[in-house]
Parts: structure tokens; C-alpha cells; sequence
């Protein structure tokens, strides 16, 4: 549970100081356009990511629920939203990043989904054939 713990810390204090390193750059950015009113709402923006990072740090690493269809579900759209608020304040190139790991995260849920869904015709042909030959007698 303290590993748990710290790597969620850490995560959120990753966050935080990559924050403030590109504070620096909007700052520079800011003084040169004039635009003051951008500082207040890069800062919101920042203070919602992290809030948020918390909040889905502490359901998936905190909390013990175990890998599932639906976790996986809720990674996928993780990643979606991750990049969505990515895009205005990142390069391009690191939110289609993210964005195609959303993708792969996608296919895997496919993936997931197929085997299930094999898994259970192979019950369903496995109790059919066993109980057609359990009645013929």
C-alpha cells in the first residue's frame, strides 16, 4: 500500500514541476503578446489536470479493483481526455502521441472483448456436446 502511495506522490509531483517548467515558457510568451488573462487560466488548466491525475491515480492505483473489462474501458477514455487536454498547451506531436495510445489501448480492449466472447461459445459448445451425450444414455 505505501508503494502505492508514493508512486501516486510522485506522479502528481512529476506533474507539478513539468507545470511549472513550461509556466516559464507561457510567462515569456504572455510578456511578449500582452495577454495577461492567459496566466490565470494556464494556471486553472494546470490545477485541473493535477486535481484530476489525483483522483484517477487514486481509483487506479489505490484502490484494489482488479483488471476488468470496464477498468480497461475507462483507461481507453482516459487516454482520450488526457489528450484532449493535452492538445492546446502541448506540441502536436506528444498529444497524437497520446491520442494513439488511446487507439492501441482501444485495440486491446477489442482484443479483450473477442476472447471473451470465444471464451463463451467455447462453455456454450462444451455444455451443449456434454449434456447431448449425458441425455442420449
Amino acid at each position: 500500500m505505501k508503494k502505492k502511495n508514493a508512486s501516486l506522490i510522485a506522479g502528481i509531483s512529476c506533474l507539478a514541476a513539468a507545470a511549472a517548467w513550461h509556466s516559464l515558457d507561457v510567462k515569456t510568451g504572455i510578456q511578449a503578446t500582452g495577454a495577461s488573462w492567459q496566466m490565470g487560466q494556464y494556471l486553472l488548466l494546470s490545477a485541473l489536470v493535477a486535481a484530476f491525475a489525483a483522483v484517477c491515480g487514486y481509483f487506479l492505483l489505490e484502490k484494489n479493483i482488479p483488471w476488468s473489462f470496464p477498468k480497461l474501458a475507462v483507461l481507453m477514455a482516459l487516454y482520450y481526455l488526457a489528450a484532449a487536454v493535452m492538445q492546446p498547451v502541448c506540441d502536436k506531436r506528444l498529444a497524437a502521441c497520446m491520442a494513439q495510445n488511446a487507439v492501441g489501448h482501444g485495440m486491446l480492449l477489442e482484443i479483450v472483448g473477442y476472447s471473451l466472447a470465444l471464451f463463451a461459445v467455447t462453455i456454450a459448445v462444451i455444455s451443449y456436446s456434454t449434456n447431448a451425450v449425458y441425455y442420449a444414455g
